[in-house]
């Protein structure tokens, strides 16, 4: 687990598992969580052929945007369903989006 702090103050948190899986990534803002990702990635130290996975449960527009610009894509989406009738759209909500 890694614990990320700006000016003494912390801002987020990730961890990485089996050295290629970030599960979970969070900060208290979208403008943190870009950063904290960024050095999270630099922490990764994959083995050739092997996959940086991730999840980041949280606001993460920006991170998503940020990952695919270098490279990363969507290869899963998790998808929360609700339990209101079939099929009315404004119900389904992304539950968390897995990026390689």
């Amino acid at each position: 687990m890694y614990i990320f702090k700006f000016r003494g103050q912390r801002i987020g948190c990730s961890l990485i598992v089996k050295n290629c899986e970030i599960a979970p990534a969070g900060a208290i803002s979208s403008d943190y969580l870009q950063k904290v990702m960024a050095e999270t990635l630099r922490l990764v130290k994959p083995k050739i052929n092997d996959k940086i996975m991730l999840w980041c449960p949280a606001d993460n527009i920006r991170l998503y945007n940020f990952l695919i610009d270098i490279g990363f894509r969507i290869d899963e989406m998790d998808l929360f369903m609700s339990d209101m009738p079939y099929p009315d759209w404004q119900r389904y909500v992304p539950a968390a989006l897995a990026v390689l």
